[in-house]
């Protein structure tokens, strides 16, 4: 299988770069760059960047004596643009096409649009994978560095249960620009020493479309230290035989949170980065932590960001992440919560329940007045908090603070 895989890769490497050699003579050719976010994962959320046509866009011919120089019938990009385009998504993503199919294309359009269809008919969506010119990519660089406001709120429920909203995962917030733990992850690290005396702490991710993946993975360490997080598939492992193709993520240990009560929140606004977040709790062993809420969004990939000719960028998946807990993928289909509840006003009644609950107990038998030892003395139990004004609170900071970008309708999830 190996000694396959590398055959292959050298086939598609002297392919695509005599193709290149012939296309690009006044190019440099396609240069790679970093990957997005802190630890491989692009830091792209759902629905960014520009949009390129789906399968069934008119296809361009690209004829045997046309000259390098020319530039195809559909975009009116020059060719080596379309060379550039295949090499990286053959090599990197899952379902690339293959060493035979080069000839057969004459447009961007249709080398993404191919890869998304014989994904489609493997039951891997990928609406992600996309060719940005160089107006669309500037535009994204500029969001992508852009300095938010706060991504991170603490609502008090009672004296030993708060809340901690996340909006979204970004990499610089005001006032936290720069440093190891920036943006998001430094916010969130006041919110835990604000909340340390607290006997349980609600997370929220409702409505989180994802971000920065180092300020994901920094939130989830210091909630779970040193377990497995989730199992990654890297597509550049077709180019370097010293990266494995699978890898499991393990967090870090000494994380702020450890040992604490959590429960988490999330729904179908849940997206990207903040299923990392949700997938690595669910696979945690000790403590388990339950998810309460609706499926989430089902984006389990991850794109590498790639410069291209003129100043265009290429954003194509080559990670699928998969559950450390039962090895499948949640890619297009979405996270269960442990406790379905589809109102949102309740979704926050389940949460404080669980988190006021004795220890071992179930969702079944939890209750807003239960003490963590049942055996003490039983006092009045506190007042119920207000969810309808709860709710309305954190529908209105997520919508302030939430980066200008949309999540894809519902056409990526498949049927189950």
């Amino acid at each position: 299988m190996a000694k396959n895989r590398t055959f292959r890769a050298l086939l598609l490497f002297l392919a695509a770069s005599a193709a290149l050699l012939l296309s690009c003579s006044a190019n440099d050719g396609p240069t790679a760059v970093s990957v997005g976010g802190g630890g491989g994962l692009s830091s792209s959320k759902p629905g960014d960047g520009g949009e390129i046509p789906g399968p069934g866009t008119p296809a361009g011919t690209l004829e045997a004596s046309r000259p390098s120089s020319a530039r195809n019938a559909l975009t009116g990009a020059p060719l080596e643009e379309f060379y550039f385009v295949w090499y990286y998504t053959a090599f990197l993503h899952p379902y690339g096409p293959g060493l035979g199919d080069w000839w057969r294309y004459g447009s961007i359009p249709e080398v993404l649009s191919d890869v998304r269809a014989v994904g489609a008919s493997e039951g891997f969506l990928d609406p992600f994978s996309r060719y940005l010119d160089s107006a669309q990519a500037h535009a994204y660089w500029t969001a992508d560095e852009a300095t938010v406001d706060t991504t991170v709120f603490v609502e008090r429920l009672d004296d030993e249960v708060a809340l901690v909203q996340i909006s979204s995962f970004r990499r610089h917030s005001v006032g936290r620009e720069s440093g190891d733990t920036a943006g998001t992850w430094s916010e969130f690290l006041d919110a835990l020493d604000a909340t340390a005396s607290d006997r349980a702490t609600i997370l929220d991710l409702r409505g989180n479309p994802g971000g920065d993946y180092a300020a994901c993975m920094g939130v989830a360490d210091e909630i779970l230290g040193a377990q497995p997080f989730f199992v990654l598939w890297r597509g550049w492992s077709r180019l370097n035989a010293d990266v494995p193709e699978y890898t499991t993520v393990v967090g870090a240990d000494g994380g702020r949170g450890e040992g604490r009560r959590w429960v988490v929140l999330q729904d179908s606004g849940s997206a990207s980065c903040a299923e990392l977040v949700a997938t690595s709790v669910q696979s945690a062993a000790d403590p388990k932590i339950p998810v309460v809420g609706t499926r989430s969004y089902g984006k389990g990939i991850g794109q590498s960001l790639l410069d291209g000719p003129h100043g265009g960028m290429l954003s194509v998946t080559s990670m699928v992440i998969f559950s450390a807990a039962d090895g499948r993928t949640y890619h297009g289909v979405g996270i269960e919560p442990d406790t379905l509840v589809s109102d949102p006003d309740e979704q926050l009644a389940a949460a404080y329940a669980l988190a006021r609950a004795p220890a071992g107990s179930s969702a079944a038998d939890s209750s807003a007045s239960a003490l963590p030892d049942s055996s003490a003395a039983r006092p009045a139990p506190p007042p119920a908090p207000d969810f309808a004004g709860l709710q309305r609170r954190l529908v209105a900071r997520r919508s302030a603070s939430a980066p200008e970008m949309t999540i894809p309708g519902p056409g990526l999830r498949k049927a189950r």
